[in-house]
């Protein structure tokens, strides 16, 4: 009799494979050293900041023509800033110290041009030519 060895494979999967050779490392690239930094070298300049119109007597207007669509801390702050409308900027970090960082705020709506910090000569001398 001759005997026959039979697959038992089924059709639909592959047969396994003999054992894979194991791939390659990766050589890692090696990056460039740079050279230490000169300690005695001058230190480049900082750029200056930009003046936003700041100042602790400096009134809080909030230009009516923008699109005030704030949504979660944003808005509430937007709030607060519509509550001190026509006071000084003092008055507003007086009335919210110790909350987040009511100047950081400040700036942010000023220089997103929804709320303009309008300098107290100025409103004075509107105030006198009236």
């Amino acid at each position: 009799m001759e005997t026959e060895t039979m697959d038992l494979t089924p059709p639909t999967k592959k047969a396994a494979k003999a054992e894979k050779e194991p791939k390659p490392a990766k050589e890692k690239k090696v990056k460039a050293e740079k050279p230490e930094a000169d300690p005695n070298a001058p230190k480049k300049e900082r750029a200056p900041r930009t003046d936003y119109g700041f100042a602790p007597s400096a009134i809080i207007q909030i230009v009516k023509d923008k699109d005030n669509a704030y949504r979660g801390k944003r808005k509430e702050w937007f709030d607060k800033l519509v509550a001190a409308e026509g006071k000084t900027a003092a008055e507003f970090l007086e009335a919210n110290k110790g909350v987040d960082a009511p100047r950081g705020w400040l700036r942010f709506f000023v220089q997103d041009g929804t709320v303009a910090l309008v300098k107290a000569e100025a409103t004075e001398q509107t105030a006198e030519a009236a």
